[in-house]
């Protein structure tokens, strides 16, 4: 399933910076979902700081997922 946004479509600059990505992320899930003792898996390349509010917000554990990207030739 996907959830989206049609104003943010083609947007640029719509978040300050990526905590406030993480915090509007946040909202959007607790609107959308009933979680009870969420897991936030952040990618280190430079989705920590994103899932560091999701899981504040939320009161979930924060695990990092540490990936590698597939080398298709």
């Amino acid at each position: 399933m996907i959830y989206e946004d049609p104003s943010l479509r083609d947007a640029r600059m719509v978040f300050r910076d990526r905590a406030d990505a993480g915090k509007r992320l946040a909202e959007f899930i607790s609107k959308t979902f009933r979680l009870k003792d969420p897991l936030v898996l952040a990618i280190p390349a430079g989705g920590i700081p994103c899932g560091i509010e999701v899981a504040r917000f939320l009161h979930g554990k924060l695990r990092l997922a540490v990936v590698r990207k597939v080398q298709i030739p």
